[in-house]
């Protein structure tokens, strides 16, 4: 499981940064700044889950067992061998994004 709380990224674009021109600007200098933009995120969660898309305690042997009983059914001349399936489930929680004219 992965979490990741309360994050905000903002990237501030310079006069003239667009046209190829090498200007520098500074965190003091917001004149010299043409537009920003970002997002912020109060929560992201990736977690591994069941066949049932069920989060928590993953029992993987209860997969691989009915996995198993699948390609066991098959007749012997005709068994084809499956990847072993893993299930992902990623919740993102106040996803926000923004777009500044005049920063």
């Amino acid at each position: 499981e992965i979490v990741i709380r309360d994050v905000h990224v903002r990237c501030e674009v310079c006069k003239g940064a667009l046209d190829d021109q090498r200007i520098s600007c500074g965190a003091s200098d917001r004149d010299s700044c043409s537009f920003a933009f970002g997002f912020d995120v109060n929560g992201l969660y990736f977690k591994s889950a069941n066949s049932q898309w069920e989060t928590g305690n993953v029992d993987w042997g209860a997969d691989k067992k009915k996995s198993k009983r699948i390609r066991e059914s098959f007749s012997k001349d005709r068994i084809s061998i499956e990847p072993e399936k893993k299930y992902k489930v990623l919740q993102i929680n106040g996803l926000s994004m923004y777009w500044d004219d005049e920063p």
